[in-house]
């Protein structure tokens, strides 16, 4: 079983767009890394050096995502704009996720209003909203197509073909 973070990646080194981000297990490890202008096998001397990083591309804020690889929904997600304006308010919040047993990923804060749709495409189910995060999936009133009508509504609204691995 792949978890959040190992998807991500994955994803990234297949070409795709994501959001920047850095992850750990619960024993505070390092996991992966996915930030533009760093190695994506580079170890950050520690988690606030890491969001330092990911801030310092011009991110405006990071937020906080946890997963249990038994529960990787419904877990604490904290947006940073809710209190955490420094890289060492982040830290200090990581760290207490992972004394709870939680995996983490610090990930940069997209711009919901940039006219882009966000949400999550596995199998042949897409499911998205427009001016929202991809945890909109877990709200109601998202639209779920196959992923094929998706593309194709995409391709419609923006005018050129996107592929998604």
């Amino acid at each position: 079983m792949q978890l959040k973070d190992e998807m991500l990646n994955h994803i990234a080194e297949r070409g795709s767009n994501i959001a920047q981000f850095v992850s750990f297990a619960p024993n505070g490890m390092q996991r992966f890394t996915r930030i533009r202008g760093v190695m994506p096998s580079h170890r950050f001397v520690n988690v606030e050096e890491a969001v330092t990083a990911i801030l310092r591309t011009g991110a405006p804020y990071v937020n906080i995502r946890s997963f249990l690889p038994e529960k990787p929904d419904g877990n604490p997600f904290l947006m940073g704009r809710k209190g955490f304006e420094t890289s060492q308010k982040v830290a200090n919040k990581v760290q207490e996720l992972i004394a709870q047993g939680f995996y983490i990923i610090v990930n940069e804060e997209i711009d919901v209003g940039d006219g882009g749709f966000s949400g999550v495409s596995l199998g042949n189910v897409a499911e998205f909203a427009t001016r929202d995060v991809p945890r909109c999936v877990e709200k109601p009133g998202c639209a779920i197509l196959s992923r094929l009508v998706m593309l194709e509504f995409a391709r419609s609204v923006y005018s050129h073909r996107i592929t998604i691995p």
